[in-house]
C-alpha cells in the first residue's frame, strides 16, 4: 500500500496554463497615459453637464447662451450634413483606437518568462534578452560583430545582423541561427519568437 502524504493531499495541482496567464497579466503593460485621458475627459465632461443641471434645477443657468446656440445648431443640422458625418466619423475613430488600446498589447521592457507556479512570476529585460542572445551568436566562431532586434508584436521575431570577417561564409548564418534559438530556448520566454538571421561578410 502507497503512503500518502498530509502535505501532498493538501497541494492543489499545478496548470502551467495558469502560471503563463498569471505571468503574461503580471508584466502586462498599463496604458496610464490612454487611461489617464478617458478618465479626465469623462470627468470634465460629466463635471460640466453636472453643474449645468444643477444651475437650470435652481433657475440660475450658468450657460445659457451656449447651451441656446448648441441647441439652435443642432436644430438646422440633417444627418447628411457633412458636419455630422465628420462628428460622428471623429468620435468612432476615437471609439475604435479606444478599443484597440484596451485591447492589443502595449510595448513594454520585460519579456515574461516560462513558470510552472501561477504564485510567482519572473521575467528579463528585453536589453537583457538582446545581450543574452547577441553572446550567443558572438560565441559561433568567425563572428565579429552582432546586433540583435526583437520585432513584431503578432508574429514576433527576433533579427540577429551578424558580421564576419570569413570570405565564403559557407552555413555560418545556420550555425548563428542555432545558436541564438538554443539560447533562447534555455531563457525560455513565454512569447515565442522566431530567429532571422542577416549575415554580412566580405566579397572582396
Amino acid at each position: 500500500m502507497s503512503e500518502t502524504h498530509f502535505t501532498d493531499l493538501l497541494e492543489e495541482p499545478v496548470s502551467p496554463s495558469a502560471a503563463r496567464r498569471a505571468a503574461l497579466r503580471e508584466f502586462r503593460p498599463r496604458r496610464v497615459a490612454a487611461a489617464l485621458f478617458a478618465a479626465g475627459l469623462l470627468t470634465v465632461v460629466g463635471a460640466l453637464s453636472t453643474i449645468e443641471v444643477v444651475s437650470r434645477l435652481i433657475g440660475r443657468p450658468v450657460h445659457e447662451a451656449w447651451v441656446a446656440r448648441g441647441n439652435a445648431l443642432l436644430r438646422e443640422l440633417s444627418w447628411n450634413d457633412p458636419r455630422t458625418l465628420l462628428a460622428a466619423g471623429v468620435l468612432t475613430a476615437a471609439g475604435v483606437v479606444l478599443l484597440l488600446l484596451g485591447v492589443l498589447p502595449g510595448r513594454t521592457g520585460m519579456e515574461p518568462l516560462r513558470g510552472t507556479d501561477p504564485q510567482l512570476a519572473a521575467a528579463i529585460t528585453r536589453n537583457g534578452l538582446r545581450r543574452s542572445l547577441g553572446a550567443a551568436a558572438l560565441g559561433v566562431p568567425g563572428i565579429a560583430r552582432v546586433t540583435v532586434r526583437l520585432r513584431g508584436r503578432i508574429r514576433r521575431r527576433v533579427v540577429v545582423h551578424a558580421t564576419t570577417e570569413f570570405r565564403n561564409p559557407g552555413n555560418l548564418a545556420d550555425l548563428v541561427g542555432t545558436a541564438v534559438a538554443v539560447r533562447l530556448e534555455e531563457i525560455d520566454p513565454i512569447r515565442w519568437r522566431r530567429v532571422a538571421v542577416r549575415l554580412n561578410w566580405r566579397r572582396d
